[in-house]
C-alpha cells in the first residue's frame, strides 16, 4: 500500500480569517467550560457515571442559550468537538492520562522546510 501526500496551501481573504478564527475561539470557549464543568462535577460527586454524548449535546444547548455568540457556527463543529473530548476522557481513563488541557490560545508549530 502507498501513501500519497498532498501539500495544500490556502490564502484566505479577511472574511475567511475572521471565521477561522472565530471557529477556533468558539472551540476553545466550549472546550474549556465543558472541561471545567466536569472536573467540579468530579469534585462534587465522584461516585456519579461519566455524561455521554447526548448529555454534553443538550449542555451545549444551554451553552448556546446563555452565549448567543456560539450559535454563529454550525452543528457538525461541535459535534466533532464533543466527540473528540469524549475520546479525550476515554483514552486518559485508559492510559491513565491526565486529560485535564485546556486548549489556550497560543500555538507553536516547528515548520520543517517551510511546511507548515
Amino acid at each position: 500500500m502507498v501513501l500519497k501526500g498532498i501539500k495544500l496551501r490556502i490564502y484566505p481573504d479577511s472574511y475567511q480569517k475572521e471565521l477561522i478564527e472565530y471557529n477556533f475561539g468558539a472551540n476553545r470557549f466550549v472546550w474549556n467550560n465543558m472541561l471545567d464543568m466536569m472536573i467540579k462535577r468530579h469534585e462534587n460527586n465522584p461516585d456519579l457515571k461519566s455524561l455521554k454524548a447526548f448529555d454534553l449535546n443538550y449542555i451545549l444547548t444551554t451553552f448556546k442559550k446563555e452565549n448567543i455568540w456560539l450559535k454563529k457556527l454550525k452543528a457538525p463543529v461541535y459535534k466533532f468537538l464533543i466527540k473528540t473530548y469524549l475520546k479525550r476522557i476515554r483514552d486518559s481513563l485508559v492510559k491513565n492520562v491526565n486529560f485535564h488541557d485546556s486548549k489556550v490560545r497560543s500555538f507553536q508549530n516547528k515548520a520543517i522546510n517551510q511546511n507548515v
